[in-house]
């Protein structure tokens, strides 16, 4: 059992410290426990209306970041009813390790109110973890693939786990991120949805168009922006749309990235608000997204808001 020592000694050789009023003391532990998920588990060790005030915190935003994690975090869903956890999660994070089973359980316990979802899987990865998302809440989704082949081997076939969307889940989203480290991919909802004009009248077509309305927010790896670019055409409502670079790209890829951004803009080829279009470097590789930085898809968007704001078209100063 952990004891629990008095902050102030009314002994005349204990200098005094401090004594905050419980309101103050309570925005000060919620500000640092919303801060940082590892400050918030110490937090709930000082004291008992601590740990009152901390412990929803805990579990707004969850990172299922291994198969053993993932064990524990069920136990611990089971340990009590289905509506006291619920109203607390608001942000899940899985990696690619964490099984479909496991996940299929997690968020078939925990999915129906959660707001922000980041999905860790490999490219080639057949396993439909979003199939089991049953929320009408989920806003904000970010895909996290990574190339699971070597460099030296040509694979012909199609890895799709980044975009193996519902498109139910789709038509809920207001900001989404892919971020991959290859090039290739179809994805069918995207497609379907950009040639609306030649089959205006096709329910597919049609359910893949709108599915997409809702998005303001837009993030692609630059190595997908082939694909992805249509999403510009596509989303009539998107005010934001960020191109991450890999952390490979030389000068010469940037210029010629900032060069393709600007024709876009002039030759409304893919029209959308002006200059709302911002490059950011590095954050298209997936090796630079942790799994247990469950702020980066936060930090993410407002940092693209903000260059958007200022008129940069890139991070690295650049205006249009």
């Amino acid at each position: 059992m952990v004891k629990y020592m008095p902050l102030i000694d009314d002994s005349p050789d204990v200098p005094f410290v401090f004594d905050l009023p419980n309101e103050i003391q309570r925005q000060i532990f919620e500000e640092a426990a919303g801060m940082d998920g590892q400050c918030a588990l110490r937090l709930c060790l000082v004291a008992r209306y601590v740990y009152a005030w901390v412990h929803p915190i805990v579990y707004k935003r969850v990172v299922i970041s291994s198969p053993h994690s993932a064990i524990s975090f069920f136990k611990t869903l089971r340990s009590r009813p289905r509506c006291y956890f619920e109203p607390l999660i608001k942000s899940l994070t899985i990696a690619s390790t964490v099984t479909l089973p496991q996940a299929k359980a997690i968020l078939n316990e925990c999915s129906r109110r959660i707001l922000v979802l980041t999905i860790f899987r490999n490219a080639r990865s057949k396993e439909k973890i979003l199939d089991y998302v049953k929320t009408p809440f989920l806003k904000r989704l970010t895909m996290v693939c990574h190339r699971d082949w070597p460099p030296e081997e040509r694979w012909f076939g199609f890895p799709n786990a980044q975009y193996d969307i519902p498109v139910g889940l789709i038509g809920n989203l207001t900001h989404l991120a892919i971020v991959v480290d290859y090039d290739m991919g179809s994805w069918f909802s995207l497609n379907a949805a950009f040639y609306l004009d030649a089959y205006p009248d096709h329910p597919v077509n049609l359910g893949a168009y709108a599915a997409f309305q809702n998005l303001t927010h837009a993030a692609t790896s630059s190595k997908a922006l082939q694909h992805n670019v249509r999403i510009r055409k596509v989303a009539k409502n998107l005010r934001y749309f960020a191109i991450l670079e890999h952390r490979d790209a030389t000068e010469e890829d940037h210029a010629a990235l900032v060069g393709k951004v600007r024709g876009m803009e002039a030759t409304y080829e893919y029209p959308s608000v002006p200059h709302s279009t911002v490059i950011l470097k590095d954050l298209g590789d997936p090796d630079v997204w942790k799994v247990t930085d469950s702020f980066r898809p936060s930090e993410l968007w407002r940092k693209i808001e903000k260059l958007v704001a200022q008129g940069y078209i890139s991070d690295r100063e650049e205006r249009w």
